[in-house]
């Protein structure tokens, strides 16, 4: 059942380039702690900055959907420390990043709400105010948001919402969750579609199901019900077509969750604003690999791999066309 084990992936997923490569080797990045008190409870992030003391360009880097931490690993399997690696290598480009673990994840676990209680608008709702925090800071100039998987339309939203000067799209999809979680069971036996049919067709009239198969239950358990229905209606395409400002989208042509054709749709949906970039044997955790199934997904638990290159490259050169101070 390989395709089922990726669709799992994706709902308990996520995302460095390495110092020889980034040639900027007098910056010396520092990092600190840094907590955003909400009315609920307090989030905790990594805050980088290329030196201790100047203003610099900032990405707010936003995980892909499950229990992914700021560095971009999971208590089920996935450790890729990609989302550290971006940070690394912003850094030694003279650019500050801000990761966090999501409510409810690692550091941030005390924050969370009853699964049952959590929507998709909670992680809208934070990552607004992670960058309230960030405009009101006077130490970065230009913001942009980093946005992966599940964390490229939470940023899209957000970037309808707050001002920035750039929006990063990666890996995201352009159809809604419930269109994409059935093209990926489409090569599922089909009492395991019908099933996920009827479930998806409740959710969407705001009906909870209260029996779901063991094969599904990861998929649609009761308790994350609630968060499916607030996913379930937001559309990627629409989102991303309001935006006013700079986009970039890039997809790997290895990702085995997240079909490039979903990059282009994106990019056709706001062609005055985006510009598009299919990376090479680049996969959904955006490390350099074939489409061999084996290889892939060895990927996702091997830390040590770097991130492409030339999506490090394509990522660095957006920010610094837009940012004087990245440029410095």
């Amino acid at each position: 059942m390989k395709q089922l084990y990726l669709i799992i992936l994706l709902f308990i997923l996520l995302i460095g380039c390495s110092e020889e490569e980034s040639g900027l080797l007098e910056y010396k990045p520092y990092e600190t702690e840094i907590s955003l008190i909400t009315e609920t409870a307090t989030i905790y992030g990594s805050l980088k900055l290329p030196n201790e003391n100047g203003q610099f360009p900032i990405v707010l880097i936003i995980a892909g959907s499950g229990p992914t931490d700021r560095d971009g690993n999971n208590t089920v399997g996935l450790n890729t420390d990609c989302y550290k690696m971006i940070s690394d290598t912003l850094a030694l480009h003279g650019i500050a990043s801000l990761r966090y673990d999501k409510r409810g994840i690692a550091k941030s676990y005390n924050a969370g709400l009853k699964e049952s209680d959590l929507i998709f608008d909670d992680y809208i709702d934070d990552a607004k105010k992670w960058i309230e925090l960030i405009n009101n800071d006077n130490r970065f100039e230009e913001i942009f948001i980093l946005g992966h998987s599940e964390g490229a339309l939470i940023g899209s939203i957000v970037a309808n919402q707050t001002l920035l000067d750039g929006f990063i799209s990666v890996s995201g999809t352009a159809q809604r969750a419930d269109s994409l979680i059935l093209e990926q069971l489409s090569n599922q036996p089909d009492y395991i579609k019908t099933e996920s049919q009827n479930i998806i067709d409740s959710l969407n009239n705001g009906i909870l199901i209260s029996n779901v198969s063991q094969e599904l239950y990861s998929l649609f358990r009761p308790s994350v019900q609630p968060y499916l229905i607030s996913w379930f209606q937001y559309n990627p395409k629409t989102e991303m077509s309001k935006i006013y400002f700079p986009i970039l989208i890039l997809h790997g042509s290895t990702d085995l969750q997240v079909r490039s054709i979903e990059a282009q749709i994106l990019a056709q949906s706001n062609s005055s604003f985006a510009e598009i970039k299919i990376i090479d044997n680049m996969n959904h955790v955006l490390k350099n690999v074939s489409n061999n199934y084996e290889e892939n997904i060895a990927t996702y638990s091997n830390p040590n791999l770097p991130l492409s290159t030339t999506f490090c490259e394509f990522l660095i050169s957006f920010i610094k066309e837009i940012s004087p101070l990245g440029n410095e």
